[in-house]
Formats: C-alpha cells, sequence, structure tokens
C-alpha cells in the first residue's frame, strides 16, 4: 500500500472491527503519550509528597500519621468495596486531577538537549 492510499474502516452494527485496529470515533478520547507521561510522573510527585508528609516529623508523629493514613486508606477501600459506582468514578477523577496538577512542565523544544542521531 502506497502512502497516497488511504484506508477507510466502515463497520455496521453488529460487525466486529479486525484486530489490531480501533474505531476512528474513539481515537479522540485516548490519551496521549504526554498525557500518559504527566499522569505517571504527577503520580509520582503525589506519592512522594504524601510520603514526605508521614515522615516529616520525628518517629511518634510518623507513626500515628501512618496510622491514620492506614485508618483512611481502609475506610476507602470498605466505602469502594460497598459503593464502587460513586466511590471509584470520585477516586480516580481526583487521583487523575491531583497528578496532572502536580506534574512537571515537559521542557519547550527550543531548551532541549541536542537530538541523538
Amino acid at each position: 500500500m502506497s502512502s497516497a492510499e488511504t484506508v477507510e474502516t466502515v463497520t455496521e452494527a453488529g460487525e466486529r472491527a479486525k484486530a489490531g485496529t480501533d474505531s476512528p470515533g474513539l481515537r479522540a478520547y485516548l490519551p496521549t503519550r504526554q498525557t500518559a507521561r504527566a499522569l505517571c510522573s504527577g503520580s509520582a510527585v503525589l506519592i512522594g509528597k504524601g510520603w514526605a508528609w508521614i515522615t516529616a516529623e520525628g518517629a511518634k508523629e510518623a507513626g500515628s500519621r501512618l496510622l491514620y493514613s492506614g485508618i483512611g486508606l481502609y475506610t476507602g477501600a470498605y466505602l469502594a468495596h460497598t459503593n464502587p459506582q460513586i466511590v471509584m468514578p470520585v477516586a480516580v477523577v481526583g487521583w487523575i486531577g491531583g497528578a496532572l496538577m502536580f506534574a512537571p512542565s515537559p521542557p519547550h523544544p527550543a531548551r532541549a538537549g541536542p537530538a541523538l542521531t
């Protein structure tokens, strides 16, 4: 197939798409590599900030913060188990929002290092 040729995928109701292809309408909702990279790096920042908060002061304070965090996680897991239709979307959207807010900014193309060839 030459680069000038295009392939149009049309599926009718009930017809399955070929393996390895995705719906053209779905591509707009899939995350880009930049979004996935920002989500992963922001999640690492959130975990680091949480651990820094737990261990910020002495051992006694860290122990109590760790205990309270464990109780909160247990309560959250129980609520997620009993009411997943409410708790899971809230938790996922909250985590994604926080991770994207704390994600480091990508470097500008002009400031990027020399390209490796």
